[in-house]
């Protein structure tokens, strides 16, 4: 047993003190969750039953168990979900019954019901999936560290284990490639590392991704250091595409210096995720066909019947109708962040997803819709695309319901270190040392301000009206 064994045999780290006692705490603290939730259920409950706010108490229950979605186990969250159910439907059936309660908010207990369970649904398969995702990463990452080191341990120790390893690993200087390893020669569909040797290694890159591979060296050399690029496409020596993870280094070989570069064959993975991207946007247009489009109707029909005098003469029925509104408000809220968290990366598919949903609003509205980008896009994080969506959305919403225009106009403007949005109107306006206090315009504020951007509007009274977004990249 050497120093460094006997080291690690005798001393314990206060890291290993620590770790037990960390996931303690977070046992503890799940546990009391998940009690202060039934505590809660069972409070809200009680309240619906001898309280006189019956529709609160009625949405609260509702609400704790849509949170408890997040916590608990399907078992738990079913039996949990037919309490409520059941204790919300009997109650509002007999409040109805009596008069305490009009017969109208009995059409809330199938859409909550619904939006329940699909809250559930989609919040377990995205923290699997996560989970899923974030230990593959960790698994790739711990894997090209640990190998990195290893093959600058020592020059023998290297080649024995280019030989053996099962990731693709090229040796270049110049352009040139000076050593193939037999993964690499398999990968690139040789039958001989000759038939590599001194070829540029420009010749096996894919021209899509040719302008991204460059960037991406330049970037290592300012850095002075590796970095992970994402994905590439390389061809084979026939010109069949593969897809592939990219590491490169600057290494010693042979006594002079040189680039080593590892691939990862991840063109099965690739297909599996296509199959998953398309799975979810099966699933995202389905809900957005469907309860979401309901949901948008609803909560117009509401805000309509809400505010007109001449259609509910009587004022408590008013203020029922505003409460209504503002709970499919906030229901139409989470679907659109549901179907926002549901779509994939790529820009090609954000942007059909921005042209549908405001195309809807604009249908809803009776006005004139153009969305413009410029520039070349490219991917965005589904952070970024989440919080655009819902600017995008409320900034129509708002044109829907207060600029009486006839004409909006998007404009993405596409730019190396951001992106900038442009929404315009030749509505209405209004004077903005008199703006109205919205919660629509908060909340786009406060969206804005979680992706480091700010949110500009100019407005003239008979001038339309014109929102502004820098999106650092």
């Amino acid at each position: 047993m050497n120093a460094k064994e006997l080291h690690r045999t005798t001393l314990v780290h206060p890291k290993d003190i620590a770790a037990p006692l960390s996931h303690s705490l977070v046992w503890i603290k799940s546990i009391l969750r998940f009690w202060m939730l039934d505590v809660a259920i069972l409070l809200a409950t009680a309240l619906l039953i001898f309280d006189s706010a019956k529709v609160f108490h009625f949405h609260l229950l509702f609400i704790l168990l849509t949170l408890g979605a997040f916590y608990w186990s399907f078992q738990a969250f079913a039996a949990r979900a037919i309490f409520g159910f059941v204790v919300a439907t009997s109650s509002l059936l007999s409040f109805v019954a009596i008069g305490i309660v009009v017969p109208e908010e009995l059409i809330e207990i199938p859409m909550l019901t619904t939006i329940l369970v699909l809250v559930f649904v989609i919040a377990h398969q995205r923290s699997e999936a996560e989970i899923k995702l974030r230990q593959l990463n960790d698994t790739l990452e711990q894997h090209v560290i640990e190998r990195t080191a290893e093959l600058n341990a020592s020059k023998e120790h290297y080649r024995k284990l280019t030989e053996l390893s099962v990731e693709a690993i090229l040796i270049h200087a110049n352009q040139r490639l000076l050593y193939v390893n037999p993964a690499g020669v398999r990968l690139l569909g040789a039958s001989q590392p000759e038939q590599l040797l001194h070829h540029p290694i420009d010749d096996f890159i894919h021209p899509d991704s040719s302008e991204e591979v460059q960037e991406y060296i330049e970037q290592r050399l300012l850095a002075s250091t590796a970095l992970p690029l994402p994905e590439a496409k390389f061809m084979r020596i026939d010109g069949s595409t593969l897809d592939v993870e990219v590491l490169t280094t600057d290494i010693v070989f042979e006594g002079k210096p040189a680039t080593m570069t590892v691939l990862r064959d991840i063109t099965a993975r690739k297909q599996v995720e296509r199959a998953k991207i398309e799975e979810r946007n099966i699933i995202a247009r389905d809900i957005h066909d469907s309860i979401g489009q309901s949901l948008g109707y609803l909560h117009l029909k509401l805000d309509h019947l809400a505010e007109s005098e001449a259609l509910v003469a009587s004022e408590n029925t008013r203020n029922d109708l505003r409460q209504m509104r503002m709970v499919s408000a906030d229901a139409y809220q989470q679907m659109r962040q549901i179907l926002a968290a549901l779509m994939p990366t790529h820009s090609t598919e954000f942007i059909k997803m921005l042209r549908n949903q405001s195309n809807m609003i604009a249908q809803r509205g009776s006005f004139q819709l153009q969305i413009v980008e410029r520039g070349k896009s490219s991917p965005l994080s589904p952070l970024l695309q989440q919080q655009i969506l819902f600017i995008c959305s409320e900034a129509l919403t708002n044109v829907t319901k207060h600029a009486n225009a006839t004409n909006a106009k998007i404009e993405l403007f596409w730019q190396q270190n951001q992106l900038s949005i442009a929404i315009t109107d030749d509505g209405s306006g209004f004077d903005l040392s008199d703006m109205p206090a919205s919660y629509g315009l908060r909340v786009m504020k406060e969206r804005a301000a979680q992706i480091n951007s700010v949110l500009l509007i100019e407005s003239q009274p008979g001038q339309g009206t014109s929102i502004r977004i820098q999106i650092p990249r």
